[in-house]
Order: C-alpha cells, then structure tokens, then sequence
C-alpha cells in the first residue's frame, strides 16, 4: 500500500449526512461516493464506458468467470476489463473492493445560516424544504489533514488527479447543486492524464458495444464561469444582509432560485431561444400528451435545470445548474456556476433539446440583471479543457 498524506482546505462547507440528513462527522462513504461520480465523469469525457452503480446494469465481477479467464490464457487485466468498467475497478463493485481508502481528520460542524433574500424572492421556504432544521456541515477555516492509501503510484495518480478536478469543478460530499463542498488540495505531485487515457482505450477495445445513456454525466458536457464579487458591501445590500466578516457566504440556495423564477416567467419567445425543440414541447402541452401537469414550454425548462419542486416521487430531479454558495479564497469574494448540458436531457419522458450557449448566457445575464456592478463574469470553460489545463505546466 501507498500512502500519502495531503492537505484540504474547504472553500465552502462539506455535507456529508447521515440516514437522517444531520452531519454528525465527515463520513467516508459520503465523500467516496462524490469521488466516483466525478470520476465516472472523466472517464466517459473521454470516451469510455462507466456503469451507474445504482442501477440493475451496474457491474459485478464473477468470480468464477474471473478463474475461467485467468486459466485460458487471459491476463488479469483484460479478464478485469471483460466484467467490470474502469470505475469499478477503481472503486468497487459486487466481487471486487475498492483499491484505495481516504481518511479526513476529525473535525466539528458548524451551524448553517443561509442568506435567503434576494431582490424580490425569499428563498426560504425552498431552503428549509430541501434540508433539515437547524442544519449543520463542516468548515474548517485552516487546513485539515487528508490521507490516502493507495494499492500502487498508479492509483495514488488516478486519486490525485481527480481531487484536483474537483477542485477546479467539482465537489467533496453531498449536496453540491445546493453550492456545498468545494474545496481545495494541497501537494506537491507530478500529475499524468496517460494512465487514464490508456485505461479508456484498453477498456473500449474489450468492450467495443459498451456506451453510455445521453443524461450520464460526462466531462464534456460540463461548463464552468466564474463570478468575481467586486464589492462585498454592494453585493450584500442586494441580499438585504451585512455579513462581510465571514469566509464564505450560504447565498448558492436563493441564487439558483432566483435563476430557476426567471426562466419559469419566461414568455414563449424568450423561452424558444433556449429550446431547440420548442414547437415539439408546446404541441404535446397542448394536446395534454403525456404531459397534463404542465402549461407552459418554460416551466418544463425551469425545473429541467434548476430541480423540480413537485412532491411526488417520480418528478423528483435533480439540477443541471450547481451555483456555489460565495467563498473567500486569496482575499477575493467569489463563486462558481457549473453546468451539466448534454444535447438531450430527458426529464419526466420529455425530451428536451437546450441550445447550450443560449442556456448559459441567459443564466450569465440573469446574474448581470440582480447583482449588477457588484460582480464580474470570467470566460466559459468545458469539463475537458478543465480536464487538460490539470496537466500544463
């Protein structure tokens, strides 16, 4: 085993809830658990097969078959890459366990108070419909020591090279599209994107008729911009609050709302620029087929990106857009807007079809109209150029 000590530092704070939804400590499978779906990311983006792990056609290794392999001749790699993807093998599945372990120093939780108004919106019906009462999660103002123990340099590579995308995209523990968990690494290592390059193709080899599901989440289809808080005090009379002593501020819950009341107010015109497939959605509205709980092209839109308010089980969703709470980091107030857009989501049987630029600068625009002068917007990257900027001197 290999192990490496490292340091992380939270940018905004960790969730990581137990079966109640309270954060107690900083759990394990939480934060593995965050791992693998960004993980499962990399390795679609760039053009291999990763299973869901929740669903009937994830992965299990066959013992037995595994044997049968081995003795015709098979080296262990290629009977690996015959039953499991390359996230499973990294992480786990039925018949095979995970090939590293990572251990966080205890830390306490702090109490969450959330900045809930904003405009002419209060978010925090919202707020306290999505978590418990009283919440709390974990923030730690200095850094805390994170292990990792891995079964070789190549998997150390691996788990390196995907904490530092979650850095610089994604997220550690629970809840990110509700602007939880980033975080930042800190070492001093050599990364190298080959190994995961070669796993893909040798993987694909093997598995020629493999493919993912449009709504998987894959590298490519994410985006990230930045947004730079020019004025602290400017910006906090927006939220009607005057919290400019603290590290981060809770503000990612009524930002995303604020986004998602827009867009559901949109008229047929504004909306038709977003969707490609407009006159597609409006028709089966109109003839109520199979879609009667909905009046309007922009509210299917609305909840698509930003979450579904409805109560039943089945119209649960989860959001497209992920707006980071504001945090601190090298003296300057900021936060992060990520975007998952695929050319076909599918959301409650309607597919929909988004022009993604479109998407994104009506959002970019959105966040000109209620913050103003008090922010400047940086440039749109891809998850894959994120992915390749990890690897440049």
């Amino acid at each position: 085993m290999v192990p490496t000590t490292l340091e992380i530092k939270t940018l905004t704070p960790i969730w990581t809830g137990d079966a109640d939804g309270k954060c107690s400590e900083i759990k394990e499978t939480g934060i593995i658990g965050s791992m693998r779906w960004w993980y499962e990311a990399i390795v679609r983006g760039l053009g291999g097969y990763a299973c869901d792990p929740t669903s009937d056609d994830k992965c299990e290794l066959d013992d037995k078959k595994l044997k049968k392999s081995l003795e015709s001749g098979m080296s262990v790699q290629d009977a690996m890459d015959e039953q499991i993807c390359p996230a499973c093998q990294l992480f786990g599945c039925t018949g095979w366990r995970r090939r590293f372990r990572v251990e966080i120093e205890s830390v306490d939780a702090v109490e969450l108070n959330f900045v809930n108004k904003l405009s002419d919106i209060n978010a925090g019906w919202w707020i306290r419909k999505t978590l418990n009462a009283d919440p709390k999660a974990f923030y730690f103002s200095n850094t805390a020591k994170l292990k990792l123990i891995s079964e070789d340099k190549e998997i150390e590579n691996k788990i390196l090279v995907l904490l530092k995308l979650i850095e610089d995209i994604g997220s550690f523990g629970a809840k990110a599209q509700n602007g939880f968990g980033l975080t930042e690494f800190i070492f001093d290592r050599e990364l190298t994107k080959q190994i995961l390059h070669d796993e893909v193709v040798r993987y694909n080899k093997k598995n020629p008729n493999k493919s993912n599901p449009s709504e998987f989440r894959a590298l490519n289809n994410f985006y990230k911009f930045m947004v730079r808080i020019e004025s602290i005090d400017g910006m906090m009379k927006r939220f009607g609050e005057n919290q400019k002593s603290q590290d981060y501020l809770l503000t990612g819950f009524t930002l995303k709302y604020f986004l998602r009341k827009r867009i559901k107010e949109f008229d047929d015109n504004k909306i038709s620029t977003l969707v490609l497939n407009f006159e597609e959605i409006k028709t089966r509205i109109k003839n109520k087929t199979p879609i009667k709980k909905y009046n309007k092209v922009s509210k299917i839109a609305a909840r698509t990106l930003f979450g579904s308010d409805f109560e039943d089980e089945n119209s649960k969703w989860a959001s497209l857009v992920e707006v980071s709470h504001i945090y601190k980091k090298d003296g300057v107030y900021q936060f992060r807007v990520v975007c998952f857009l695929p050319k076909i989501v599918t959301y409650d049987d309607i597919n929909i079809k988004f022009d993604i630029s479109s998407v994104i600068d009506v959002i970019r625009d959105l966040l000109n109209e209620v913050l103003g002068d008090s922010i400047k917007i940086g440039e749109v990257w891809s998850g894959m150029e994120i992915f390749d900027n990890l690897f440049e001197d």
